[in-house]
């Protein structure tokens, strides 16, 4: 088995959907929220299935036809919206993703349109680099591979490539002498030389291929691919292993949360994908609050802009069906107090008004349906950006030693 058929298995969960015509990742949709005016949005389905519906949270609708799409909408903000029934969502742009990596200016996802042939989307991630082997670019589609004469088809040789699907892994070689199918430098991606390597792809400063032993976690592999862009989606990496698919919070990681990584495998290789951060994210390592108890995402988040009580509530995907809504807390901790508020989230929802624009600050914790007085301290624990900053400089000192 060659190299790229394991990374096509290992994307797999990443970016196929259903068949049409359900939602792919790729996807354009328009979604309207009457909140408190109606508002238009045009937003594109990530690698990862999600929708951002701002201070309502994500919504992953990555295999569901429009329809229950729209039904997943009202659904999760019912709680916010007065009239859920007037929230609308529509399909404008059909395109989706595919995996482009090799001898390509910018290894990663490029969206390309139902018809587009691998051609086209070595074009759409930025064209090939200079001694690339355009006679034999692999095609991974569901675990299978085929090689395809790219060059053949430019000179009028040969006919057009085969249009490309959602989900499809496109792999352009560099040429090593008159390589043939399944020898030359493609021979050296095989999987028993992945035994002993960790390919760090996307938006670091060096992506390539790795050996592990130099690479005992993933902060380290981070750290020999020159780490992270400034555009880098750190919150959103991937790690992939021949036995499974994890979502990692490199963001969290770097804030010394490091009992969050996932660990690499001890046989066998591995592949970790940085995506580009999109406009709508916040910064990572942005003033953050925490959000605990009876809600549907329990985390840390970050703070951008200003933002009250009832927001910090969204952001972590609203209350759990078994909140106590009458025991909302705000806690704020200073260098001389602590400070517990108690609020009734059910009625700061139906007054509105003064109380809707009660603040939070960086570094409080709101807690939902239980007292957060005795718990935060243990629970959640708040790491300035000095903190910050000083960890991911000891982590790439340590991986250059």
């Amino acid at each position: 088995m060659t190299f790229l058929r394991p990374l096509a298995l290992l994307l797999a969960p990443l970016l196929l959907a259903a068949a049409p015509p359900t939602l792919q990742p790729g996807n354009t949709v328009t979604v309207v929220i009457p909140d408190p005016r109606p508002e238009t949005q045009q937003l594109v389905v990530d690698p990862t299935g999600n929708i951002p519906l701002g201070r309502y949270g994500r919504l992953t609708v990555t295999g569901l036809t429009v329809e229950a799409a729209q039904r997943a909408a009202r659904e999760q903000l019912k709680a916010y919206i007065r009239n859920p029934q007037a929230i609308t969502l529509a399909l404008v742009d059909a395109r989706y993703f595919v995996f482009v990596t090799g001898q390509v200016e910018r290894s990663g996802f490029v969206r390309v349109s139902p018809g587009e042939t691998v051609w086209q989307a070595v074009q759409r991630a930025g064209g090939r680099l200079q001694g690339a082997d355009l006679a034999h670019v692999r095609l991974a589609r569901e675990g299978k591979e085929q090689v395809l004469d790219v060059a053949a088809f430019l000179a009028g040789q040969a006919e057009a490539p085969p249009t490309l699907e959602p989900g499809d892994v496109v792999f352009v070689p560099a040429a090593v002498g008159a390589p043939q199918a399944g020898t030359g430098r493609v021979a050296l991606l095989g999987r028993a030389a992945l035994d002993d390597k960790i390919f760090v792809l996307g938006a670091v400063g060096k992506p390539g291929l790795y050996d592990r032993a130099g690479s005992a976690s993933l902060l380290t592999a981070l750290g020999q691919a020159g780490g992270p862009t400034p555009e880098a989606g750190l919150t959103g990496a991937r790690l992939l292993t021949l036995e499974a698919s994890h979502l990692v919070d490199l963001a969290a990681a770097l804030r010394g949360e490091l009992n969050s990584l996932p660990h690499l495998p001890e046989k066998g290789g591995a592949i970790l994908y940085i995506p580009p951060r999109r406009a709508e994210d916040p910064d990572p390592f942005a003033p953050q609050i925490n959000v605990i108890g009876g809600v549907t995402r329990p985390g840390r988040y970050p703070l951008v802009g200003p933002t009250s009580l009832v927001e910090a509530v969204a952001m972590a995907g609203g209350p759990t069906k078994e909140a106590e809504l009458d025991e909302l807390y705000l806690v704020r901790e200073t260098r001389s107090y602590t400070l517990a508020q108690r609020f009734d989230l059910e009625r700061l929802l139906a007054e509105g008004g003064a109380p809707m624009r009660v603040r939070v600050q960086p570094g409080d914790t709101v807690s939902v349906g239980q007292s957060a007085y005795d718990a935060w301290r243990t629970a959640v624990q708040i790491i300035s950006d000095v903190a910050v900053i000083s960890a991911a400089i000891l982590i790439f000192m340590g991986a250059q030693n």
